[in-house]
């Protein structure tokens, strides 16, 4: 599979994408949900529903099939459960026959790089080669790009 990282959103040249997924984490004021939502012109009392139901079964939600395909993935606890999640999430994009996903869940970092968990992901992607994704397309804080970008490098070395 192929990881490509943008820094920042939505960037000319990587908005050919046939499944999104978003973040189920709901916040009052402006947040990334709430700006995806609309722009996917999704019902925000549905996907609110939707988001809710996938908090709470912990668990990624198959939102749409059609293209694109939107998928919720439950905010984590900080309990080691982003293995399982980006599990569940490659699992579900393979249902729903996915072949370029739009990763938006580290667009907007409100404190801090979250490093174990970014780093168990490109763990999973990495010891797992039987992944039907071909590209996934992490967006990605601008303040926190670089930090990405080191430990990128550090499962997938670049090929000189």
């Amino acid at each position: 599979m192929n990881i490509i990282l943008v820094n920042g959103m939505m960037k000319p040249g990587y908005n050919d994408f046939d499944g999104i997924s978003l973040t189920a984490a709901l916040k009052d004021g402006f947040n990334i949900f709430g700006s995806l939502t609309a722009g996917l012109k999704m019902n925000t009392i549905e996907a609110r529903k939707a988001s809710d139901m996938c908090n709470r079964r912990g668990e990624v939600l198959i939102y749409k099939t059609t293209n694109p395909a939107i998928f919720f993935v439950p905010k984590t606890r900080g309990q080691k459960e982003e293995t399982f999640l980006i599990k569940d999430l490659l699992d579900a994009c393979s249902h729903c026959k996915v072949k370029r996903l739009m990763f938006t869940h580290y667009i907007y970092l409100m404190k801090q790089f979250p490093e174990k968990e970014v780093a168990s992901i490109f763990s999973y992607i990495k010891e797992n080669e039987n992944i039907d994704l071909q590209t996934m397309i992490w967006e990605i804080d601008s303040n926190f790009y670089d930090s990405f970008l080191e430990l990128y490098h550090q499962y997938f070395p670049k090929n000189d």
